[in-house]
């Protein structure tokens, strides 16, 4: 069981910071995939990467929640979600290399 990323795939966010992090993501598939997710606030039925802040995490925490129909970041804040992407870009530039 897995989540399989299609053009259809949408990016739940809830505020600037998200959707900031979400486009970050998305930029990634364009360049790769050739497609880009669209960034949305509301969660269609399936098929989504949802961003989400909880209250209970520590500050830069984060939470990577992945079933066969949607994908969950959760994080305290703006830092975990910024955390989370710097990680990121670090494993896909290490992935660049040749």
């Amino acid at each position: 069981m897995f989540f399989e990323f299609t053009k259809d795939t949408k990016f739940v966010v809830n505020g600037d910071f998200q959707k900031d992090a979400a486009n970050a993501l998305a930029s990634k598939f364009e360049t790769v995939a050739g497609w880009k997710p669209e960034t949305t606030t509301k969660a269609p039925a399936s098929n989504f990467v949802q961003f989400k802040i909880d209250p209970n995490l520590k500050n830069e925490a984060y939470v990577l929640d992945v079933n066969p129909t949607n994908i969950v970041i959760s994080a305290k804040g703006n830092v975990g979600f910024s955390i989370r992407f710097r990680k990121y870009q670090t494993i896909t530039s290490r992935g660049d290399r040749k």
